[in-house]
């Protein structure tokens, strides 16, 4: 079953909340269809090298309860692909696979500024119009796997072109399960909308709640977890180990209870 709060970003229109605001988007519902059908894999390091030549382009990403999902179509071959512009990937990727973009910043010898401008321009050359801080899961997943950073290497493949004007749908699971060993209901339920890409005022509508009691669940889940934000815990649940159960992660945080 789709999540209502799952947030859409297809080609250079957001759509955010569907079922909440705007309705499950068709496109996703089939998508979605098509994916528990499949019973094909792909290697992620595979999808990243197509997206970076150009040979594919984001048409969709959207959440489900238990799985990201990349819609794909092929891409234009006149249209100039990421890796020709080697400033533009590696800071990129370093984006991604570091948390701290001031970081970022130091080790390719340019201001904040520029790396979020950049990030954006390698956002847009994939499909996406989301912000720098909101890349979807999958898409740091791809990246991860691509240079050895997660046990999270396979995900799940089918071809789409038969039924939606797109080549494939990728997903691969959801890795923030773990987290409900951590967390308390509350919390878990406000980070997977922040993880999904929704933002801090949408997490809030969604689960009918305060701005100010939004903020306070995902300051403190954070603190539990010991991340900064969304990016970071984003690397720290892809790096942990994708085939130990919930209790074995749970093991690897900083557990803290909450006092009745």
């Amino acid at each position: 079953m789709m999540a209502k709060s799952a947030a859409l970003r297809r080609g250079d229109t957001d759509v955010a909340l569907p079922g909440v605001e705007s309705g499950l988007h068709p496109t996703s519902v089939i998508a979605t269809e098509l994916d528990a059908n499949s019973h094909r894999t792909i290697a992620l390091a595979a999808v990243w090298d197509m997206l970076l030549a150009g040979r594919q382009r984001i048409a969709l990403a959207f959440s489900s309860e238990d799985r990201h999902f990349l819609v794909l179509r092929a891409g234009q071959p006149d249209a100039p692909c990421l890796r020709e512009s080697k400033r533009r990937l590696l800071v990129f990727e370093r984006s991604l696979l570091c948390a701290a973009q001031k970081t970022v910043a130091l080790e390719c010898g340019t201001s904040a500024s520029a790396v979020s401008m950049l990030v954006k321009q390698a956002l847009e050359q994939l499909g996406l119009s989301c912000r720098p801080s909101k890349v979807p899961v999958i898409v740091s997943a791809l990246a991860h796997a691509a240079h050895g950073l997660t046990t999270l290497t396979h995900g799940r493949w089918c071809d789409a072109s038969g039924v939606l004007d797109s080549s494939s749908v990728l997903s691969i699971p959801r890795p923030d399960g773990a987290l409900c060993s951590v967390l308390s209901p509350a919390e878990h339920g406000a980070v997977r909308l922040l993880l999904d890409g929704n933002t801090r005022e949408a997490v809030a509508r969604a689960r009918g709640a305060a701005a100010r009691t939004v903020a306070n669940q995902l300051r403190s889940a954070f603190r539990k977890l010991g991340v900064s934000g969304r990016t970071e815990l984003i690397q720290k649940l892809l790096r942990w180990p994708c085939d130990l159960d919930a209790r074995s992660r749970a093991r690897k945080l900083p557990v803290e209870h909450d006092t009745p």
